[in-house]
């Protein structure tokens, strides 16, 4: 059998074992996300308008006047793409031309990216005012609060 007939076989093979897999199976491709916020902080959730607000920096500070640090995931990473499908509505290059458009316009700066979960969880542990998000599975015993879940598409009550 040729080499191109082996891969051939083979991506017929993936394909149809990714057709067969039962949907959980594949939705649990796609990990969860938790919205986070500074223990301190007196917010207990947030909803996906309030988070559009803050993560499109329409929302500069909390209702008890400190100011909102918002961070975001690194772009174009799996976790960065969930949360701006599910809170901004908008795709990886829709997000970054909106952010271009602020600042042509003089606007708003976008929420600081960070390149690992830990860093945006030491962050948001520190910094009173902060919030990021996260995957679920990497808060385990953090001093932070979860304000919001992100799963699939939908923003959802802690």
């Amino acid at each position: 059998m040729s080499l191109r007939r082996s891969v051939g076989a083979l991506l017929g093979l993936m394909w149809l074992g990714a057709m067969l897999a039962p949907p959980a199976l594949l939705h649990a491709q796609s990990s969860d996300l938790v919205v986070i916020v500074n223990q301190s902080s007196k917010v207990t959730k947030l909803n996906a308008t309030q988070l559009y607000d803050i993560f499109t920096s329409a929302r500069r500070t909390w209702s008890d006047g400190q100011r909102v640090m918002g961070f975001n995931m690194p772009p174009r990473s799996q976790a960065r793409t969930q949360f701006d499908r599910a809170v901004l509505q908008r795709e990886p290059e829709q997000v970054a031309r909106f952010w271009v458009d602020q600042r042509v316009r003089g606007g708003a700066r976008a929420p600081r990216s960070v390149s690992k979960a830990s860093l945006i969880l030491r962050l948001v542990e520190t910094a009173k005012g902060a919030i990021g998000y996260v995957p679920e599975s990497s808060i385990k015993e953090r001093k932070v609060r979860v304000v919001a879940r992100i799963v699939g598409k939908e923003v959802k009550a802690p």
